[in-house]
């Protein structure tokens, strides 16, 4: 992640869910452009508990990704989390448990 990025995602001092959402995305298409550049990771949403239990129809776009396949074929597990004015990146590296 560049400085310019950084930048562009703090805007207004602070980053938000969807920030974290959108950058998954964008470096999930980079790993299917270039596998060989940027490891296999699961990426689990910060809303993701929330987005489960709730009827929010856009729900599934943030776990439906999350399988008992994604997680053995993953060499990494990401989950940001929010706690309260901060954030924590939560890494599971799988094969070293």
């Amino acid at each position: 992640m560049s400085r310019g990025d950084v930048d562009d995602l703090l805007g207004q001092g602070w980053v938000m869910d969807n920030h974290l959402n959108a950058y998954s995305v964008v470096i999930g298409a980079k790993r299917k452009r270039t596998p060989q550049k940027i490891r296999s990771f699961l990426y689990v949403s910060p809303n993701h508990e929330y987005y489960k239990r709730s009827n929010a129809r856009n729900y599934t776009t943030l776990i439906s990704h999350i399988t008992e396949e994604a997680v053995n074929s993953s060499e990494i597990i990401i989950m940001p989390c929010h706690l309260t004015s901060h954030w924590a990146l939560l890494v599971c590296w799988i094969k070293e448990q």
